[in-house]
């Protein structure tokens, strides 16, 4: 088998497993955990929404043990989640009869509102870890 037959061998492996694509930007508007839970509820959602299954206000449930299980996130890191997505106007929570249902703000203006804020952090981000070639030397010589 040659590399690259095992590279699309273990890619699909790592699909087959569960794998949830996360946003950079929104990591770094949100934070590794909200941003792991925004992207998990993007699937759910599509989930819902192909069997028919959102509620009329287009609200999904989810468990705490079944967002676990998708994430690995305590209950505590999840609600945690929440509120940082509530925040950023991502997420909306409500409970109903002791289960926990979500609306999703994925339409086209707050995604792109939080990836345009996400990317100006990380650009700032990158801005300030580049190490002039300059500054390095002048380093060296202050040793």
């Amino acid at each position: 088998m040659n590399t690259r037959s095992k590279k699309g061998k273990l890619n699909q492996d790592v699909n087959d497993t569960g794998f949830i694509p996360v946003s950079k930007n929104i990591i770094h508007l949100v934070g590794l955990n909200a941003a792991t839970i925004y992207a998990e509820f993007c699937n759910k959602k599509r989930y819902f929404q192909e069997r028919g299954t959102l509620t009329e206000d287009k609200y999904f449930f989810c468990s705490a043990s079944d967002l676990q299980e998708s994430t690995g996130l305590s209950r505590s890191q999840q609600n945690k989640g929440f509120s940082i997505l509530t925040e950023h106007k991502l997420l909306e929570k409500a409970t109903a009869k002791n289960t926990r249902y979500f609306l999703l703000f994925d339409d086209e203006n707050s995604i792109k509102t939080a990836i345009d804020k996400g990317k100006e952090i990380r650009e700032k981000l990158k801005e300030s870890n580049k190490l002039k070639v300059s500054d390095y030397f002048n380093r060296d010589e202050r040793s």
